[in-house]
């Protein structure tokens, strides 16, 4: 059985760094080290040496990985290319320590919504079969009609099938789409570098499919870093009261209509004179959805291409000279992978506050481990927040409810 590990310390302490020591001190050992970003591969690779290899972006990198994996090389990749493995790659994994800085997204939404119909379609007339633990297994007759008959069978839902990525809810009837098993259960060991790993889809995952895993803490660094998020982050609601009264919601994001984009655009003049100030351009971020950014965007100032940071970005150091950030999202759980795994409020809840405080500790704030006592206060930060739920959480969070 795989050994699992999550090694749970908070943003900025130092996981990375002491993962770099630890490769450079392995002789002998394999690793896969998967990281958000191509900018993150550039990191590890200058820090690593030149022992350590990236696929190639120049050839197919799903095959250039297989090659390398088949040469039993250390190798840094990214989370998107992890989620193109397949069995061939898994096959190789055995002899490899996979280490996940952050974790990876193992379930989305099935495309396209709720699938209708499918057992009618699909089970009755031989296409596919609904194994025991949900998962669609692709009979002959489906991959030999494909092309035949794609006006009636979606080409989407087979690739999916296939890859043995496609699962439906027994209980409930939703459905997902999820990494398979082996790309956890194939290697000899997996280390997941992440902070409130008991919030993370990859532990919902893991739990669901009853695959053991352990988790390492440092309660005293914990306790530090709650206590530094208390004292030196203002996490406020910011001058603008409509601001605070918009959803900022996926769901209310796509119906922002023209007039209220021009109030938003109103209210955030507002933010910028009295919140952000003379805070130069530089050291300011902000955040929404792409849907929303499009509508209330700048083409200069503050809140302007240049200066949005998404939502979802983890795992980089590209931000670190920010100190102030204009946070425009309500994070909210798919609701389909939310019912999927029965999630419960307390884990939606935590779910949102860790997606928040990643985003957060993009900016300087990060710095702290290497400041010392005496320099925190130079390293200050200052959030704005309207939606009232996110600050709640936050609230909740550094009192340790959370």
């Amino acid at each position: 059985m795989t050994n699992i590990v999550f090694i749970d310390r908070p943003c900025g302490s130092g996981k990375t760094m002491e993962l770099l020591d630890t490769i450079n001190g392995s002789t002998g050992q394999a690793y896969l080290v998967v990281v958000p970003t191509r900018l993150e591969i550039a990191r590890y690779l200058e820090a690593l040496g030149p022992e350590v290899v990236a696929p190639e972006p120049a050839a197919t990198k799903g095959d250039d990985l297989l090659h390398l994996l088949n040469q039993g090389k250390t190798i840094v990749t990214t989370h998107a290319l992890f989620d193109m493995m397949n069995d061939e790659h898994y096959y190789f994994l055995k002899q490899y320590v996979v280490v996940i800085d952050e974790a990876v997204e193992v379930v989305k939404p099935v495309p396209g919504g709720p699938i209708l119909g499918f057992h009618e379609v699909y089970v009755d007339n031989g296409y596919a079969r609904i194994e025991d633990d949900g998962l669609v297994t692709v009979l002959p007759k489906w991959h030999a009609e494909m092309d035949l008959a794609s006006d009636v069978l979606s080409r989407e839902l087979y690739n999916l099938a296939r890859k043995k990525r496609l699962w439906k809810a027994v209980d409930t009837g939703f459905w997902s789409n999820q990494l398979p098993l082996e790309a956890f259960t194939a290697p000899m060991k997996v280390l997941v570098m992440t902070y409130l790993h008991e919030y993370s889809y990859l532990a919902l995952f893991l739990k669901h499919k009853g695959i053991p895993f352990q988790a390492k803490r440092n309660p005293d660094l914990e306790d530090f870093f709650r206590g530094y998020c208390r004292d030196h982050i203002e996490v406020t609601r910011g001058a603008s009261a409509y601001l605070e009264e918009c959803n900022w919601s996926a769901t209310a994001s796509k119906k922002i209509t023209p007039a209220k984009a021009s109030k938003i655009k109103a209210a955030l003049k507002d933010v910028r004179r009295r919140d952000i100030g003379s805070a130069p351009a530089s050291e300011v971020i902000w955040s929404t959805l792409k849907i929303a950014k499009e509508v209330i965007g700048g083409k200069r100032g503050k809140t302007t291409e240049e200066n949005f940071v998404s939502r979802s970005t983890k795992g980089t150091n590209q931000y670190d000279q920010a100190s102030v950030g204009l946070y425009l999202n309500s994070i909210h759980m798919h609701p389909t992978i939310a019912g999927f795994y029965h999630a419960s409020e307390r884990f939606k809840d935590g779910y949102a506050l860790s997606e928040m405080l990643q985003w957060i500790f993009r900016m300087r704030c990060r710095r702290y481990m290497t400041q010392g006592n005496a320099g925190l206060e130079a390293i200050k930060c200052k959030v704005v927040v309207p939606c009232k739920r996110m600050r709640d959480l936050w609230e909740r969070f550094i009192n340790g409810d959370l």
